[in-house]
């Protein structure tokens, strides 16, 4: 809100205000409040920041709607999303809401491509990867490899794509080397290193194979590319209409992330059994590839897939009714190549969505790093928690084909999917309303619907008070917020 707030003054973003954050963040919030005119206040921030939540809630949903068809299984993914991204409620305004935006318009894209190959779907997913570079670039970094990587295996095999996998393969094993080499002294950031390395080696020894039908043709690639970059010149455009030079704006994008890593940054303490979880996905990956290969053991495959699911689904349902991200981190989000493979009588599998879905929650295991926090680990683990469901009816189907299942229990089954969602939903939801409205309004300029504490309210209507009377005034890093 400071940096906006100098931005309205006629300061140029990057060159005279501070940002850590990328153009498309700046810019989207530059029209919202210089075009728009949306108040720059507390209450307005907070509103938008209740906006996208709902919204990009609801796109994950409906993405495990499109996989599933099954309305308790998204009824469930809307509960369990809403309520295990609540930390950021404590950050309004913070890019990553904008980037879940985006990561949920990228699912979505992918499915379409896979079902229509539409130009229009084509041209957005290059605009939206590009678009989630522009707002945080790690972020960008980590989904744009998972996609070229699904979109790579898609296509049809020659000298180029060979090449191209090969290459990028290579890259994504060494992106958390890469990441958080600055830090490597450190015990946690090795240990982390390894962690993500042995996680995302998984996903790729279970997403080795082409897909069976090459669907992505070099029209398309260049419908891609070019549509990421006139977005991301566009972006780069605007902003230097508005005033940042084209140095400042790199500079922000690139550049002045690794001082911020090497001043500011957070220890992930991984258990010892997250190394162990993720060394035993990388070795359940290779049984299942092994066994891919050789048809006498198709029926052991299918058996040990459906326990890895069984298990999946019951870690994550523990992981959220302990609200312990770090538990989803160290256990789950290893086995989430699970996402990558549906039961065998889905007629229709969306094989591309799958994968990229899949990879693209192994590859976000590095956004923890390199600030620990419930905001971060709850954004690292989103994916694996928010497709939990998928993973859950993907299982429900394999033991109603073996018969550990009966239609009777599967109906038993989602009367308690639906009654849980509603649990993990509606309580919460008016314990937090009773709460609000047992709470004083803080009734300040700006902030009239926050409530608060009352003796933190009068407190703080009385500094307010004697920081009016002054012409200037200083306080300690973190709390600009008297300045509104």
């Amino acid at each position: 809100m400071a940096g906006f707030r100098s931005l309205l003054d006629g300061r140029r973003m990057y060159d005279e205000i501070y940002s850590l954050y990328g153009p498309l963040y700046n810019l989207v919030y530059g029209l919202i409040y210089g075009v728009l005119r949306v108040p720059l206040t507390h209450d307005a921030g907070r509103l938008m920041f209740a906006a996208l939540w709902l919204a990009y809630t609801a796109g994950l949903a409906s993405f495990v709607w499109k996989l599933t068809r099954s309305a308790p299984a998204a009824v469930l993914g809307y509960a369990l999303v809403l309520l295990w991204l609540h930390p950021l409620s404590q950050s309004p305004g913070h890019p990553v809401q904008l980037c879940l935006l985006l990561l949920a318009a990228v699912l979505f894209l992918v499915l379409a491509i896979e079902q229509t190959s539409s130009p229009a779907a084509w041209a957005g997913l290059g605009a939206a990867v590009a678009g989630l570079a522009l707002v945080k670039i790690n972020i960008g970094v980590y989904v744009g490899s998972a996609v070229l990587y699904a979109l790579l295996r898609a296509s049809p095999t020659n000298a180029w794509t060979s090449v191209a996998v090969r290459l990028l393969t290579a890259a994504m094993l060494c992106m958390p080397f890469a990441v958080q080499a600055l830090l490597f002294d450190f015990d946690w950031v090795r240990t982390y290193c390894l962690f993500s390395t042995l996680t995302v080696l998984a996903a790729l020894i279970v997403s080795m194979p082409p897909a069976r039908l090459a669907s992505v043709r070099p029209t398309h690639w260049a419908v891609f590319i070019l549509a990421g970059g006139l977005a991301s010149l566009a972006i780069f455009v605007s902003m230097m209409a508005a005033g940042s030079s084209p140095y400042a704006i790199f500079n922000a994008v690139l550049l002045q992330s690794a001082g911020w890593i090497r001043n500011w940054w957070r220890p992930l303490h991984l258990p010892s059994y997250g190394l162990a979880a993720a060394a035993a996905s990388v070795g359940a990956a290779l049984l299942w590839r092994i066994a891919a290969a050789r048809p006498e053991l198709r029926d052991q495959r299918e058996l040990g897939l459906l326990v890895v699911r069984c298990a999946y689904a019951v870690a994550s349902a523990a992981a959220a009714a302990l609200s312990d991200p770090l538990l989803q981190f160290s256990i789950v989000l290893p086995f989430s190549w699970v996402i990558m493979l549906p039961p065998a009588q889905i007629l229709e599998p969306s094989p591309l969505a799958r994968r990229a879905a899949g990879l693209t929650a192994v590859m976000m295991s590095l956004y923890a790093f390199p600030v620990e926090s419930l905001h971060q680990d709850g954004v690292a683990t989103l994916l694996p928690l928010a497709l939990a469901p998928l993973v859950a009816h993907d299982a429900l189907l394999e033991l109603r084909r073996r018969g550990f299942v009966g239609r009777g229990n599967a109906r038993a089954a989602t009367r308690i999917a639906v009654t849980a969602a509603l649990v993990i939903g509606v309580r919460p939801t008016i314990l937090v309303a009773r709460a609000y409205f047992n709470m004083a309004p803080l009734d300040l300029p700006g902030a009239r619907l926050i409530r608060v504490d009352p003796e933190r309210a009068d407190d703080l209507r009385w500094v307010t008070a004697q920081l009016s009377s002054c012409s200037a005034s200083y306080s300690v890093p973190g709390m600009p917020s008297f300045a509104f």
